[in-house]
């Protein structure tokens, strides 16, 4: 599962950028004229960009968080490496 990771933080973030676009386009929208409710366009369209900018951000910082932890990228070690001497079942020849 740890290999998808990567998949659905872009995944993610395509959803979060087309969120951010609408809501755009929504707020844009009801500031123009022959816009039928205003109040409500802009109060909509206000939030999801607030929300959607602020479900990035916290992906961006999920990203950085997983790419910079250790324990996440164990598998990019050679085993022989993190096991510690003395492990029994290991062969030491005197």
């Amino acid at each position: 599962m740890g290999h998808l990771m990567p998949f659905h933080m872009h995944a993610a973030l395509a959803l979060q950028f087309i969120a951010l676009v609408s809501g755009v386009l929504l707020f844009n929208k009801a500031c123009g004229e022959g816009f039928f409710c205003k109040k409500t366009g802009k109060i909509i369209g206000g939030f999801v960009t607030i929300a959607s900018i602020l479900s990035i951000l916290c992906s961006f910082y999920l990203g950085i968080k997983r790419c910079c932890d250790k324990d996440a990228i164990k598998g990019w070690h050679h085993p022989t490496m993190e096991m510690p001497s003395g492990m029994p079942g290991m062969d030491e020849k005197k």
